[in-house]
């Protein structure tokens, strides 16, 4: 909407306009605007509208002469306090409607981020990528400009320490053995989704299936991608499957020694992909070993990672990058973003890797849902026909069961 530094200055017209579009008030045109502290006036002789800037900088509530009092959110970006209108936290019928059918025909697809297993009230949960940066730079003693940079932190890890001790250290920051999954996740799998894509490297979703006794297979996807001669069958017999896919678009964790017994089943069948996409001699090294499944874990983590998946994704011959399967299932499907951050790079690649790329008339809107997101990033998402709401996960996902089970199930 606007800058607060630049009220008065070069955003009057921008806060003028918004003001007239907004609140339907036309005085605005001829009024005088004056600053002082954390409010800002815009007055005539007989009408105002005051907007007041809370102590911690991250809230404007508008106060107009009529009544009326709104408030907007305040965010630090490129060093300038802009103020924009937030996303609706009510859903439109249409779009909660469109969603629930979609999931009942098998034509939505979630994607999962790593607020998809954030705590909340008694859930302890697993850290977020700042976290998990910040605990690698302690538990690897890294000096580094931004420590919670984690794709650079991971990077400067690996190079000082080697991938085999970054593996080691991040298993022990996202302690996925001794969590359970989290309340998004089981709501997600009484539902009948057909595909979930995820970034994380934890195994809650495949555990919540487990639970649910719902059948599933893994697809773990390689930063260099896939040999197309060794792994093109195992894709052709997937085409039939019945049962779930999960496609881990950032690897996984490889570590089936060190989980209790009831993960071993879980593990099974991420290595029974593996048999598909590694060669024999990557399997005889692996085995279950606890020091080579560190090594192999097939990660997306680092700087050099993502750029050497980018490289990639479009690949269809020699190598496969993203595997043709998951892109004709994405294709005509209604998209969930959940647990993203929308601004952040890890998730913008998958975007382009997945769904950039396909034909716009095949493209179906989209939704998101983050708490206070950036108004750069809202306007930057809606012109990709991502729509976004201003509403915790959780509290989606507990919105999505009761409607999906008013209507398929009463």
């Amino acid at each position: 909407m606007f800058s607060w530094e630049e009220i008065p200055g070069n955003d009057n017209s921008k806060l003028i306009e918004f003001l007239k579009q907004k609140f339907e008030i036309d005085w605005v045109k001829t009024a005088r605007i004056e600053k002082n502290g954390n409010i800002i006036k815009v007055s005539t002789e007989k009408n105002y509208v005051s907007l007041n800037l809370d102590q911690k900088k991250t809230q404007v509530i508008f106060v107009i002469d009529d009544g009326r009092v709104e408030k907007f959110l305040a965010k630090m970006e490129n060093g300038k306090l802009n103020i924009f209108e937030p996303p609706p936290k009510i859903m439109q019928k249409s779009h909660m409607k469109a969603i629930i059918e979609e999931i009942h025909e098998g034509t939505c697809v979630p994607f999962l981020g790593a607020a998809a297993n954030i705590g909340s009230g008694e859930y302890s949960g697993l850290p977020l990528g700042p976290g998990v940066a910040e605990g690698l730079v302690d538990s690897l003693d890294l000096e580094v400009r931004d420590p919670e940079d984690l794709s650079r932190v991971a990077l400067q890890g690996e190079t000082e320490t080697g991938r085999q001790r970054l593996i080691k250290k991040l298993k022990e920051i996202i302690p996925d053995s001794n969590r359970e999954p989290s309340p998004l996740l089981r709501t997600l799998v009484k539902l009948p989704f057909k595909l979930f894509i995820t970034s994380n490297y934890d195994i809650l979703l495949e555990r919540a299936l487990e639970e649910e006794g719902r059948d599933f297979k893994t697809i773990i996807q390689l930063s260099q991608g896939f040999e197309n001669k060794r792994s093109n069958k195992w894709f052709k017999e997937l085409e039939n499957y019945d049962g779930v896919l999960i496609y881990k678009i950032h690897g996984t964790f490889l570590n089936g020694s060190q989980c209790p017994n009831h993960f071993n089943k879980i593990y099974d069948k991420s290595y029974t992909f593996l048999k598909n996409v590694l060669s024999s001699e990557q399997l005889i090294e692996l085995c279950f070993d606890q020091s080579e499944a560190e090594k192999l874990s097939p990660i997306i983590v680092t700087e050099d990672d993502y750029i050497e998946f980018l490289t990639v994704v479009g690949m269809e011959k020699d190598k496969i990058g993203i595997p043709n399967l998951i892109k004709s299932k994405i294709g005509p499907s209604t998209l969930l973003f959940l647990g993203y951050s929308l601004e952040d790079w890890d998730f913008r690649t998958i975007y382009k890797g997945l769904i950039e790329k396909l034909p716009t008339h095949l493209a179906k809107k989209s939704f998101a849902f983050q708490k206070d997101p950036s108004g750069y990033w809202v306007k930057y998402w809606r012109e990709r026909k991502v729509e976004i709401y201003n509403k915790h996960v959780y509290e989606f996902a507990k919105e999505l069961e009761e409607k999906y089970n008013q209507k398929y199930k009463n």
